[in-house]
């Protein structure tokens, strides 16, 4: 939406009488004049003052990058036309604003904690994106780098199939094919949890009704580290998600029944088709790389000083609630347990 006075329209009435010697002498003044001020004008349009407020100017330019910032849903609220808009938006908001700043610098309100803490966060994200405008500028990626990062990283992009599986791991074929043989009578998650607690030798995914997460043919799972026999798997494949393995599997010395719960699909994504979201990711990792050198370097100019003894005064819980500080060396203060109930009776009647 711009701003700039439309051009005026061509003169088509009758022309005006020869002037005179004198009268042409100060038509070519005030020519000389206007042109002067059309030409600075025409300059420096971005320079021009559309209002003041208590002295403080607020250009064209100024105002057409705040109507830029506005959906144009927002602006069809200032007025059922442009020029009404604009004229609205600079008095109803643009003038209203600068007049509640004004007064909030007045007030000192500035040097309140909060409002500091604000104009802080306004000033860092300030920095970071003039710091992301400049990296973007001078950022290159190579395919090389970017091929390196996909075969670095090929397991999130070709996946094999998985199978979520469950076990109860029992001593005897004979004990497991019992327990299969319940399971054909009741097979609900309720039924199998409980029997997985009351009777699977594995303890540690007892409590979890015997689950071990996706399972892949190699019997590697999620858990970075942890793998299980890989025949769990290959019996797995025989049933569909939700069945139970109509034979024990033999499980190190013990034997294991099997619950198939879900399947991962296989999944395999090229390069050619995750090439930009590479190139994303390596570039928000340079980026972030940049911000810490950025920091570092600013603590060396500037100097940080901390006292790590105040620091550990503060006492933060499990849910990230900050308690109120602690003088160094006080107790804390605990509060009684309700006592038994008050005795009935008139005062003279307690003992």
């Amino acid at each position: 939406m711009r701003l700039d006075p439309a051009p005026p329209a061509a003169y088509t009435g009758p022309m005006p009488a020869k002037p005179s010697r004198s009268g042409r002498a100060a038509a070519l003044c005030a020519v000389a004049l206007l042109g002067a001020a059309g030409l600075a004008l025409a300059a420096r349009p971005e320079e021009r003052v559309v209002a003041r407020v208590g002295g403080e100017a607020l250009t064209t330019a100024e105002l057409e990058r705040m109507l830029a910032r506005v959906p144009p849903y927002q602006l069809r609220s200032f007025g059922k036309n442009d020029d009404e808009i604009r004229h609205e938006f600079l008095d109803r908001a643009v003038v209203r604003d600068r007049l509640f700043a004004q007064a909030a610098t007045e007030a000192k309100l500035g040097e309140r904690a909060d409002v500091r803490e604000r104009i802080l966060g306004v000033l860092r994200s300030a920095l970071i994106a003039q710091e992301r405008t400049q990296y973007e500028r001078s950022a290159t990626m190579g395919e090389a780098e970017i091929a390196a990062f996909y075969e670095s990283h090929r397991s999130d992009y070709v996946r094999t199939q998985r199978l979520k599986l469950a076990r109860i791991v029992l001593g005897t074929a004979k004990d497991a094919q019992e327990l299969i043989a319940s399971l054909g009578k009741d097979s609900s998650e309720k039924h199998w949890g409980e029997l997985c607690r009351a009777r699977s030798l594995d303890k540690a995914t007892a409590i979890k009704g015997g689950n071990l997460g996706f399972v892949a043919e190699d019997g590697s799972t999620a858990q970075k580290g942890v793998r299980v026999n890989p025949a769990l798997y290959r019996a797995a494949l025989g049933v569909e998600d939700g069945q139970v393995v109509p034979e024990p599997v033999p499980d190190g010395g013990d034997f294991a029944v099997v619950r198939r719960r879900g399947t991962m699909k296989a999944v395999t994504r090229r390069l050619e088709d995750e090439r930009e979201g590479i190139r994303r990711i390596l570039q928000q990792q340079k980026f972030d790389q940049r911000l810490r050198e950025l920091v570092d370097n600013l603590r060396r100019e500037r100097g940080v000083q901390s006292t790590p003894q105040l620091v550990d005064t503060l006492a933060v819980d499990a849910q990230g609630d900050i308690a109120p500080m602690r003088r160094p060396g006080a107790l804390e203060r605990r509060h009684p347990s309700a006592g038994p109930a008050r005795p009935a009776g008139e005062p003279g009647q307690m003992r």
